[in-house]
């Protein structure tokens, strides 16, 4: 029973800190991109800051909501919240407009976020279907008493 009880918390501590992780990496992406496209025209700004405003919810929702299957939603939309903005970022020419540089590192950030937010789903996913499989065998067992 200990031991189970230590793999839990360790694999709770672990989904913790990848959780910690991706908003430690989008956080500093959208103040960094706020100071960055200071000279692009507000409309252009104002949607793909909208997004990340989004995404930081999501982001935030996801880390501190203790239902699992609201955890996963809210890394879903996180994660499409990180394919929109890396769509905006191309369809609004924000790689014309900023340095080459800047635009690929907040490129790369984001596809690192999306590879956090698969992970933290596929760790969601796997702990459901554990939940499940228990369940499953706990009422087998009460049936065959």
């Amino acid at each position: 029973m200990e031991k189970s009880k230590t793999k839990l918390s360790l694999e709770k501590d672990i989904f913790s800190f990848t959780a910690l992780r991706v908003w430690r990496e989008i956080f500093p992406i959208v103040m960094d991109l706020e100071v960055c496209l200071a000279d692009v025209p507000e409309g252009k700004k104002e949607r793909l800051f909208k997004v990340l405003q989004d995404l930081l919810e999501f982001l935030v929702s996801g880390y501190y909501e203790f239902h699992l299957v609201e955890k996963y939603l809210s890394y879903q939309k996180a994660r499409k919240q990180c394919g929109i903005a890396l769509f905006l970022i191309y369809q609004m020419g924000f790689h014309k407009i900023m340095e080459k540089e800047k635009v690929l590192d907040f490129g790369r950030r984001l596809a690192e976020c999306i590879k956090m937010c698969n992970s933290l789903i596929k760790n969601i996913e796997n702990n459901i279907r554990r939940m499940d499989e228990t369940k499953f065998l706990m009422e087998r067992i009460k049936s065959e008493r």
